[in-house]
């Protein structure tokens, strides 16, 4: 099995039909049976032959090393994989001590706090899609996809904006997609549970996360959408300090964020957070011969909503 899913994201500066290949699955007995894998490429090219988009793309585990051999070596009938960029998933803990009665201590240096809401949705729009505008592959978020998002968890109240003299300079967005599209852990490797008590033990004193039960959904939710003004990068750890009561009161024991290995905004959220790191790699996907000539990329910085991955 395999899926791709197009929608509307920035490439180059400019909103454009991207492509994004995810979930291909090999049952065991079909391992190393390259021609399913042809079939299955043929099928997805041949699905968007009339109407392709402008680009595709697809990230792998960078420590899934025997995908990457298969996928870099640009075997005949497979597309080419390039390699764009690393791009790293943060998964950090809620710290559950806190109250919404007992706000936590932060910093926004004077900068005034709201939620999203319909009065200001037009102006939010606006923010997320100048800030999309700077990177490859961001997601082009509309009035009519937020709507119709609210019913999957994304309401407009799960919107945190920071302003500046009446002007937003930050936004982040608390999502919780476990109505829809759940983890859950199924089990462990041998060493890994051996070890768990022991993880989960520590886990209470150094604010790390824990090893789930099994057969539990994984309490996690996304930060996301998130954006932010340059020069304001410093405020984020603060912003997302600010989610700690209403995460903790859904339930919620994680924070995923996704952010691109050279962002100047990682080693101040290792900094600040105890989180657990999940490494990949993002290629571009192209058929040389083809519908579709993918654009060349300019070098902006690589930053897919993990949310929507």
């Amino acid at each position: 099995m395999g899926r791709c899913s197009i929608r509307r994201r920035y490439l180059n500066g400019e909103i454009r039909r991207v492509g994004y290949l995810a979930e291909l699955r090999l049952d065991v007995s079909a391992q190393g049976r390259l021609d399913i894998l042809r079939g299955g490429y043929q099928f997805l090219r041949e699905l968007h032959r009339d109407s392709p988009p402008d680009a595709y793309f697809t990230s792998i585990a960078a420590d899934n090393h025997r995908a990457i051999r298969l996928f870099e070596r640009s075997l005949r009938g497979l597309p080419t994989y390039g390699f764009l960029a690393e791009f790293v998933t943060l998964v950090m803990p809620v710290c559950h001590k806190t109250s919404l009665s007992a706000q936590p201590k932060v910093n926004t240096n004077g900068l005034s706090c709201s939620t999203g809401s319909e009065a200001n949705l037009a102006e939010l729009t606006s923010f997320l899609s100048t800030q999309a505008s700077r990177h490859q592959f961001a997601a082009d978020w509309t009035r009519d996809e937020l709507h119709s998002l609210a019913a999957h968890g994304l309401a407009l109240d799960k919107f945190l904006l920071l302003r500046n003299r009446g002007k937003i300079v930050a936004c982040v967005a608390l999502w919780d997609q476990r109505g829809f599209r759940q983890t859950v852990i199924r089990g462990y490797g041998r060493a890994t549970g051996m070890v768990r008590p022991l993880v989960n033990l520590t886990a209470r004193f150094l604010s790390t996360p824990r090893l789930p039960e099994l057969g539990s959904v994984l309490a996690q939710a996304f930060l996301s959408p998130l954006a932010i003004e340059p020069g304001y990068e410093p405020l984020l750890p603060d912003l997302i300090t600010l989610f700690a009561p209403v995460a903790a009161q859904d339930g919620i024991e994680l924070l995923t964020l996704g952010v691109a290995a050279n962002d100047s905004r990682l080693p101040l959220l290792k900094k600040h957070f105890n989180c657990r790191v999940y490494q990949s790699r993002l290629y571009r996907v192209a058929w040389p011969d083809g519908p579709t000539a993918s654009p060349d990329f300019a070098p902006l910085q690589y930053l897919p909503e993990v949310a929507l991955l």
